[in-house]
Parts: C-alpha cells; sequence; structure tokens
C-alpha cells in the first residue's frame, strides 16, 4: 500500500491541493469538506451540509444528489491522501485526518512551502 500524502492548502489561492486533484476556494465541494473538518470524527447530516450550502433554501428533491455529489469530488481530490471521509447511508458524512508520520504517540505536522 502506497503511503499517504497531506493534503495541502494553498494561501495564494484558497485552494486545497491533493494529489489527485485541486478543490478550488468556495465551490460546494471546498465548503463540504471544511465543514467536515470542522467536526472532525463526527458525523454531520445531509440536511445540516445542505443548510452550510444553501442557508436552508433548499428542495428536498435535489438535496441529497448535490450533497452527494460534492462529496465525491471531495474523495476524488483527496485520493492518497491523509483525510477520509466516510458516509453512512442516507444520513451524513465525517472526515477522518490519518496521521501522516507517527513516532510512538507523538504526531509530525509538515508546514508545506
Amino acid at each position: 500500500m502506497a503511503p499517504l500524502t497531506p493534503a495541502r492548502f494553498d494561501w495564494r489561492t484558497g485552494d486545497i491541493v491533493a494529489p489527485a486533484g485541486r478543490l478550488r476556494y468556495m465551490t460546494h465541494p471546498w465548503r463540504v469538506l471544511t465543514l467536515l473538518l470542522t467536526r472532525k470524527d463526527r458525523f454531520v447530516s445531509i440536511d445540516e451540509i445542505a443548510w452550510w450550502l444553501w442557508g436552508g433554501e433548499n428542495e428536498p428533491t435535489w438535496v441529497a444528489n448535490s450533497v452527494s455529489g460534492c462529496i465525491v469530488k471531495v474523495r476524488h481530490a483527496l485520493v492518497a491522501t491523509d483525510i477520509e471521509i466516510t458516509g453512512r447511508s442516507g444520513w451524513g458524512y465525517r472526515a477522518r485526518v490519518v496521521p501522516v508520520c507517527c513516532q510512538s504517540e507523538n504526531i509530525e505536522f509538515r508546514r508545506s512551502a
């Protein structure tokens, strides 16, 4: 299994950069990832994600599909990184950050150039 690579935040553009792609600043997938990371290791309901994206102005017929589409884009961009997005069918999603390098119980944080 190949080693995981940390996702990187590009301070110049606001994009989240990963080996498989880039999430553009303030697009819906970028905003979904931001929400999930602020609630790290806790499930966030589809309704809460929808409110975060559209402020309560949404139709139940397209919300789940739109949120699902955002999650697909986030997962694709984060392939082989240290961020894993998991979901419960019909309920919600969560982000889990896998430490890139561990020695005993210490986690090494790397600052990108």
